[in-house]
């Protein structure tokens, strides 16, 4: 009889785990398990990590410091209880640094520079002496290129230039952003620059007056405005602090859809941002804008963000051809400059059979420029939400 009670003990037991993992523990108290387990791992828990629990099937996303940190992660998790599965897209820093090394390398404009890189937590900073200012901003254009980076800080020299390393400001969406003089809403969105891969820009729910001024009679206004990254003083878990008054906030442009886009499924945002609350500008309206002419022979050097002013050198002229996402669209018609900055803004493309209207695209969605190409960084939703060129500017490009 004591036989037959324990006939078959495996069976029975890891049936009984199962059941009460699926009944038992919802997807919210694994999350939590997840959580704390890792924050008690002293070699894991200072990484940038996320967690999604699904089914009882756990995905880590984000980035740490080594492999073996990404492995330490994945084990944990495993060990929690009710956990069925785990899927790792942890990315360790110095994987990413072969990458960004790889990518530097297999570039004819950084080939062969000595450029150190080094990343923590996704953000890459690039440092060493290049041989020119072009080769410094090529490089900081090829290690934004790979998917996985987070941001570049770019610290290297150059005999012409010396660039300013840009601030690392990743503000979380959904929290309180306040103003000097109290609580003015939340962050809805970021703007986020698809060559760069940086915030310039928060999209606010913003309420006026503000919290530290309001009264049971004061009538509330409320507005959805675009925030300049540069009014950000600091941006920390629990909120985004300003370094301007609520009045400035109030005057800041309002946000309008049809003025930007979300990103197409391909385009793999920053950690930790979700595809959906990240916003590219289509500068419609800047586009539009009728003081913009085309420039001699559509052929420019295009000044974007250079090295030593802030500006940057990007060829761009009339006949090279222009790829979205790895799918040639056209030709580069002509570009359209600003006379009183001369700098180029935006280029007209001229689309072929498989994207016929002839449209204008920012400056600043350019992911890369080679002799023959331009790469922008948008996929066929992006591509049609961007303004058609107004015909008097192919007349204007073809007069030159």
């Amino acid at each position: 009889m004591p036989a037959a009670s324990y006939s078959n003990p495996a069976p029975s037991f890891e049936g009984a785990r199962f059941y009460f993992a699926d009944k038992h523990l919802s997807d919210d108290s694994i999350h939590d398990l997840v959580k704390r387990k890792l924050a008690n791992d002293p070699d894991v828990k200072g990484g940038a990590l996320d967690i999604d629990v699904k089914d009882g099937v756990v995905t880590l996303r984000g980035h740490v410091v080594s492999r073996e940190h990404r492995a330490r992660a994945e084990a944990a998790a495993r060990r929690v209880h009710g956990v069925l599965a785990v899927r790792n897209e942890l990315v360790a820093d110095e994987d990413l640094e072969v990458a960004v090394g790889e990518a530097l390398g297999g570039d004819p404009r950084t080939r062969g520079q000595r450029i150190q890189v080094e990343a923590f937590q996704g953000v890459v900073h690039l440092r060493g002496e290049v041989s020119s200012g072009q080769v410094l901003a090529a490089a900081e254009e090829v290690a934004a290129g790979v998917p996985e980076v987070r941001t570049v800080v770019n610290s290297l020299v150059a005999p012409d230039a010396t660039p300013a390393p840009a601030r690392v400001l990743m503000p979380p969406v959904g929290v309180p952003i306040y103003a000097t003089d109290g609580k003015v809403g939340r962050v809805d969105a970021v703007v986020i620059s698809p060559r760069s891969r940086r915030v310039t820009g928060l999209v606010v729910s913003a309420e006026f007056p503000p919290d530290s001024e309001a009264t049971p009679d004061t009538p509330i206004i409320r507005r959805r405005v675009v925030v300049p990254v540069e009014m950000v003083e600091r941006s920390t878990p629990g909120g985004v602090d300003l370094n301007v008054d609520a009045a400035t906030v109030a005057n800041l442009p309002e946000y309008r859809e049809e003025d930007y886009v979300v990103p197409d499924p391909g385009w793999q945002p920053p950690f930790d941002y979700r595809r959906e609350y990240v916003r590219f500008a289509l500068d419609a309206a800047g586009a539009r804008r009728p003081e913009l002419v085309a420039a001699p022979g559509g052929v420019v050097i295009a000044e974007r963000e250079r090295p030593d002013d802030g500006r940057r050198l990007l060829p761009i002229r009339r006949g090279q051809r222009v790829v979205f996402r790895d799918r040639e669209v056209g030709v580069v018609d002509h570009v359209l400059v600003d006379p009183d900055t001369h700098q180029v803004t935006h280029f007209v493309v001229r689309m072929g059979p498989h994207a016929p209207k002839d449209t204008i695209v920012p400056v600043d969605w350019v992911a890369r420029v080679a002799e023959e190409s331009v790469v922008v960084e948008a996929g066929p939703e992006q591509l049609d939400a961007l303004p058609a060129r107004a015909p008097e500017r192919a007349g204007a490009a073809a007069a030159a």
